[in-house]
């Protein structure tokens, strides 16, 4: 393989061919091009135009907690209120009739703070305004649907059935 170099204004090309003739005068080259090996570094040109925006990068980490800011305008005076506290039991079983909306009794009220509910007919009835939390548990041997009812409507339901 022979090798020739030839320099042209200041960049160095190397062509590197293959022999493929036998004989020192009538040799013929094949060559596949230049290789180039660079000089050294030029000035930096001129700047391109912008490319578009590339992919939003990782959130980082949440900032520092900025300071405390002026209090708030006084609230509205509090109303003394009286607690509602009710727990009630039904030590009896019921036959319903599936489908067929039926209030659910109770026979023992062990808790009754305000009086607000009666076990007999099973209805708590508020005597003030407030946020009212109601919890039930019941045992069941076939599916079961219970509503709590606000004025006659249903406001929460809660379907059950054996083993789920």
């Amino acid at each position: 393989m022979a090798m020739m170099q030839k320099t042209i204004q200041g960049l160095v090309l190397l062509f590197s061919c293959s022999i493929l003739g036998g004989q020192a005068d009538g040799m013929e080259f094949r060559c596949p091009g230049p290789s180039y090996v660079t000089g050294p570094q030029g000035p930096q040109g001129v700047q391109g135009p912008t490319g578009p925006a590339g992919p939003p990068g990782l959130e980082g980490p949440e900032g520092k907690m900025g300071p405390v800011g002026p209090a708030g305008p006084p609230g509205d005076p509090c109303k003394e209120t009286q607690p509602i506290i009710f727990s009630a039991t039904r030590t009896t079983g019921m036959e319903i009739l599936f489908g067929v909306p039926h209030t659910v009794t109770f026979d023992v009220v062990t808790a009754n703070e305000g009086l607000a509910f009666h076990g007999p007919s099973g209805t708590f009835t508020c005597s003030q305004d407030g946020y009212y939390f109601f919890s039930f548990s019941a045992r069941k041997y076939q599916q079961v649907r219970a509503d709590l009812t606000v004025n006659g409507r249903p406001a929460v339901s809660d379907v059950g059935s054996e083993g789920g």
